[in-house]
């Protein structure tokens, strides 16, 4: 679901935008084809000096959800002034707004309005937003009504990484779309989420943290029931994929706080078919400690 985050409702944030002539790359696009490496001409084209890197170019295909979740878990390992060009734009060339955002950790995002900087913008707090409308800025004449990526994303990333300041790429916004994902709620110790991830190990990542865990009364050393969709799976709560033998399920709290279901080297999405928005329940299995 997508709502409208109105900018006048937010609280007023500080920050001074330094770039430091980093452009960190997230796309849907794959590898195989063109665009890619055209991006990033375009971007090299624009500003030669800038650098370039990945988080990743294997977001599946149009899922904003994903791409959300990914640039939550990657954007903060990277030094303070990167400018994120992420292209995850299923409605490209519709009414959908090109967008530069500000956060309040000093970084600068540059995409498609559809939600893509959700979760980035709830974890670093957001000082503003701008349209992309200043025609000097993008990479062509015609600006192609498909490829944003390199006519208007990438150009304009280059830019602010050089210097250019971000309030003028275009007029200010009063308001983003967001996504709304499901919020983690516990009901008799009964703690409910779903999978934000199925990771390329088949590791089922959910939306709930460690505190969800604890306030349910869950424990390591706890043998869980978990409900992922229609299918359950009996795990013991412990610290990490190799305090149980090879193929057997555990559950952990892993990287960010996150709660995960794994098996040791093995695959638990594809064995129980796993996917992305599933619910999730979890609940201490009766006489399981």
């Amino acid at each position: 679901m997508t709502l409208l985050l109105l900018l006048s409702t937010l609280p007023a944030l500080a920050a001074d935008f330094r770039p430091n002539g980093l452009i960190v790359l997230l796309t849907d696009f794959g590898t195989r084809d063109f665009y890619v490496g055209a991006m990033k001409g375009a971007i090299l084209r624009t500003s030669p000096n800038v650098r370039i890197e990945d988080i990743t170019h294997e977001v599946p295909k149009y899922d904003i959800a994903e791409g959300a979740y990914t640039l939550l878990k990657s954007a903060p390992e990277f030094p303070k002034g990167a400018v994120f060009l992420c292209v995850v734009d299923p409605g490209v060339g519709t009414a959908r707004k090109p967008v530069a955002i500000l956060t309040a950790d000093g970084n600068a995002y540059v995409g498609p309005d559809n939600g893509l900087f959700t979760r980035v913008i709830d974890a670093a707090g957001l000082v503003s937003a701008y349209e992309l409308t200043n025609a000097d800025l993008m990479g062509k004449d015609l600006i192609s009504s498909t490829f944003h990526g390199r006519d208007v994303f990438g150009p304009v990333a280059a830019h602010l990484a050089s210097g250019f300041p971000i309030d003028r790429v275009g007029p200010r916004l009063e308001s983003l779309v967001r996504l709304e994902p499901r919020k983690p709620r516990i009901e008799r110790e009964v703690v409910i989420g779903e999978v934000t991830l199925v990771d390329e190990y088949g590791d089922v990542l959910t939306s709930l943290l460690r505190k969800d865990l604890e306030q349910a009364g869950i424990q390591k050393g706890d043998t869980l029931k978990i409900r992922i969709g229609d299918r359950e799976v009996v795990a013991p709560f412990l610290k990490t994929y190799g305090d149980v033998p090879e193929g057997k399920p555990v559950c952990m709290v892993s990287s960010g706080e996150v709660f995960e279901i794994a098996i040791n080297q093995g695959d638990l999405g594809k064995s129980i078919g796993a996917r992305r928005g599933d619910p999730v329940t979890v609940q201490k299995q009766i006489g399981g400690r």
